[in-house]
């Protein structure tokens, strides 16, 4: 019985489609392939066949500074920065990937401490005065006064503070109630709670950078040696993640260059604008790439209106 009236809700819906002419017949497809695409999940370690995010780092290597709030940051701007980038085919100005610096956020976002501090920090740190490269400031594992020398340092011989340097910062930022839906636009950091099923049983930060049904892909950067999914990537039920923070869409990413030391009294109140030129959007206003189409992965599936659509 439950067989035949299948038959005969399917046959009525071919009727109805087919009745309807073309308009009715492409709603259907439209709507079918979006509930495919959410049903099978998102993952942006493979998408369009290309990997976009950044290897998963070590947090506790070496040791002594809970941080995972701004190794989350770090991590899912440097992947938004990826998407971004090759998206709008900026990357005569970006680099295809870029690691960003937990250190820095460490050193000087507000508020910041180890065993402490907050996505929300270190983001406002990026819409303020902006992230640095981890070549710029390496992970140390302990908090450091926010200078010159501990945001952008030169080890070659002596230690000297670096005069100019790529600043990667953000115009604005927000939570992500819908994080299924904001996974089409790329990562999200997320706090993760600790329990069964997770390799702690404190809470902490991680970049959320896919789901599959009730299961989310977090990079807590643990190491690339651990992890239940491969190369360092931890799947986790949804029951486990809590608040999430992510850029708006498209991502408002900007890019500048800072040339010239700026003065200690400006480090935790951000860069002056007069030291940062060749500015320009990672969007559509980006200038073309010279780089040929063959050596760039296709960019990301335009999921975009189907964000519009609510395709539950």
């Amino acid at each position: 019985e439950n067989m035949h009236r299948s038959v005969v809700r399917s046959a009525a819906t071919m009727r109805w489609f087919c009745g309807g002419g073309t308009t009715r017949l492409m709603i259907g497809l439209f709507l079918a392939a979006c509930r495919k695409a959410l049903g099978q999940g998102i993952d942006w370690r493979n998408r369009s066949d290309f990997n976009w995010v950044t290897s998963p780092r070590s947090s506790t290597n070496p040791p002594g500074c809970d941080a995972s709030w701004a190794f989350a940051a770090a991590s899912m701007l440097g992947d938004r920065l990826t998407i971004a980038a090759l998206s709008s085919r900026a990357t005569k100005t970006f680099p295809t990937k870029v690691t960003l610096s937990a250190q820095a956020f460490v050193n000087c976002a507000a508020d910041a401490a180890c065993g402490g501090g907050s996505v929300e920090a270190a983001l406002a740190m990026a819409a303020d005065r902006g992230a640095v490269d981890e070549t710029c400031m390496g992970w140390r594992g302990t908090q450091e006064e926010c200078t010159p020398k501990q945001t952008c340092v030169n080890c070659f011989g002596t230690c000297e503070a670096v005069d100019s340097y790529v600043v990667y910062g953000v115009e604005s930022w927000g939570v992500a109630d819908d994080v299924r839906k904001e996974l089409i636009n790329g990562p999200v950091a997320c706090e993760i709670q600790g329990g069964d099923g997770v390799p702690t049983s404190q809470n902490f930060f991680a970049s959320v950078v896919g789901y599959r049904d009730d299961f989310f892909i977090a990079n807590p950067n643990f190491g690339t040696f651990r992890g239940n999914e491969s190369g360092g990537f931890y799947s986790f039920h949804a029951d486990h993640v809590l608040t999430c923070r992510s850029l708006p869409r498209p991502g408002s990413i900007r890019l500048s260059q800072v040339g010239g030391r700026f003065p200690a009294s400006a480090a935790r109140a951000g860069l002056a604008t007069s030291r940062r030129r060749r500015f320009h959007r990672a969007t559509t206003s980006a200038p073309p790439s010279k780089t040929s189409r063959r050596s760039r992965p296709p960019p990301p599936s335009p999921a975009r209106s189907i964000g519009d659509v609510d395709c539950r």
